[in-house]
């Protein structure tokens, strides 16, 4: 990505300091990676850099009730649906547990905290304890890993209008059979994030006639892995972005 390159790198302090969007709105869209140097260029905002790097891996490990609440709760379009996962970011060995929350103005409102790398894939009592102050779960401890996701994601930022854009590619999902990949070869999930109701990131990628999607990594690594679940919300996604095959893992 040359593009990156001639951006202007700022440190993650900084970005948590002019960006910390915890309470934001949130559009994703899906590019295909021949138009994302043009979309940089577009763009031209800073870019997280960390120990002169720009691009970085993570692994995200999702959790769910055996009734598939969090899922489900994302397939009908309800309320007070929820979203659980660990973070690692794994050039720095660095965990997070992230709860996100959709407030009635569609809003996504997220709280974290630090959490143990050995416990990234099990709900353990210290994440419990967050839970049960924050979350509508009467058993927390029925959650389980469900679905782990590995990326390479480019941060960037626009420190004049406090909006931030997230760019992954090299997406794999993987559930509780490993055998079975979910990918989405070619493309990038870009996700705009701000606290108006439409960004300048946003304004550009409908001006190169990139319009905004439902998907969620989540979603639709769930819906492809357990078809028999409710699929209808990200049936263009799947159909149109996804492919479904054996893992190296």
């Amino acid at each position: 990505m040359s593009a990156v390159a001639q951006l202007r790198g700022v440190s993650l302090a900084e970005v948590l300091d002019d960006a910390k969007l915890q309470t934001r709105v949130d559009r994703k869209y899906i590019v295909p990676l021949e138009l994302m140097e043009e979309l940089f260029v577009l763009l031209n905002m800073d870019v997280l850099e960390i120990d002169a790097r720009r691009q970085f891996n993570y692994e995200s490990v999702y959790f769910d009730t055996a009734e598939w609440a969090s899922f489900r709760s994302a397939a009908y379009s309800r309320r007070d649906r929820f979203k659980l996962r660990t973070r690692t970011y794994l050039d720095s060995g660095l965990c997070m547990l992230e709860l996100k929350l959709k407030s009635g103005r569609d809003e996504t409102v997220k709280d974290r905290i630090g959490y143990e790398v050995a416990d990234a894939h099990r709900v353990n009592e210290r994440a419990l304890a967050f839970l049960s102050e924050r979350l509508l779960l009467a058993n927390g401890a029925d959650l389980r890993p469900v679905l782990t996701t590995l990326y390479q994601r480019v941060t960037l930022v626009d420190r004049e209008a406090g909006g931030r854009v997230t760019c992954d590619t090299a997406l794999s999902c993987v559930g509780d059979d490993e055998s079975v990949e979910v990918s989405m070869p070619g493309h990038a999930i870009v996700e705009t994030k701000s606290t108006n109701h439409v960004g300048t990131a946003d304004r550009v990628l409908w001006s190169v006639g990139i319009r905004p999607m439902s998907v969620s990594k989540y979603c639709v690594g769930i819906a492809s892995l357990y078809p028999d679940l409710p699929r209808n919300k990200w049936h263009r996604v799947i159909s149109r972005y996804v492919t479904v095959g054996a893992s190296d893992q």
